[in-house]
């Protein structure tokens, strides 16, 4: 538990914490109120890690839409918890050894959590449901939609070890809508405009994440 308490492995596990986001738990507290909330309170919470007293509340319990429809209960513990959490695993990672992070004690590869070429081919095709041009909503109404969808899908395989792929995940949902502003406007060609330097400007990530579509990877 000292190890856990380290300031260097607090400040990772406050990184990590802070790029995951998430929702606040049953008492509310958001992931930007955590930074603050140490500073006033870590010295009496590092006291009961260290002297084994200290309890993590209970889990705030939601229901968030599964990729293939329905629902599935899910459980956010406080952002205070997660914190903690993600420090004690960073320890643990290292006093297990690097078969964790994907290598085994001897040095060779352990197979990593992929995600399945079904489970992306199902994503697409929701993907091209939700943003068919024939809809007849607004671009807002269309993201809105989009991102309760990409949200739930996110929860299954966001923590999956294949950031590249859910890098170019992430590029194709936008030049989709790239595509869609494009026929919107009832011009030619939108799928192939849509990657193109000209609409990328007009229309960047900044401009999607404003309309609250969640990102796949960081970055």
């Amino acid at each position: 538990m000292e190890q856990v308490c380290a300031r260097e492995n607090l400040k990772r596990a406050l990184q990590r914490v802070k790029s995951n986001k998430g929702r606040p738990g049953i008492d509310g507290m958001k992931v930007g109120e955590l930074p603050g909330y140490l500073k006033q309170r870590w010295p009496a919470i590092r006291e009961q890690l260290l002297s084994g007293t200290y309890q993590p509340q209970a889990v705030r319990r939601v229901e968030i839409a599964k990729p293939d429809g329905g629902m599935r209960k899910l459980g956010i513990p406080t952002v205070l918890d997660r914190f903690i959490q993600q420090g004690v695993m960073q320890v643990l990672q290292g006093r297990w050894g690097r078969k964790f992070l994907g290598f085994s004690f001897t040095g060779g590869v352990v197979p990593k959590r992929r995600i399945a070429p079904k489970a992306l081919l199902r994503c697409k095709q929701r993907v091209r449901e939700l943003t068919r041009r024939t809809r007849g909503i607004s671009l807002e109404q269309m993201t809105k939609e989009l991102a309760s969808y990409l949200r739930g899908w996110k929860s299954y395989f966001g923590y999956c070890q294949t950031p590249s792929v859910l890098h170019g995940l992430d590029q194709w949902i936008r030049r989709r809508l790239r595509s869609v502003i494009w026929k919107q406007r009832k011009r030619r060609s939108s799928w192939r405009l849509a990657n193109s330097p000209v609409l990328s400007v007009e229309f960047p990530n900044a401009h999607f994440d404003s309309l609250g579509l969640p990102r796949l990877v960081a970055g």
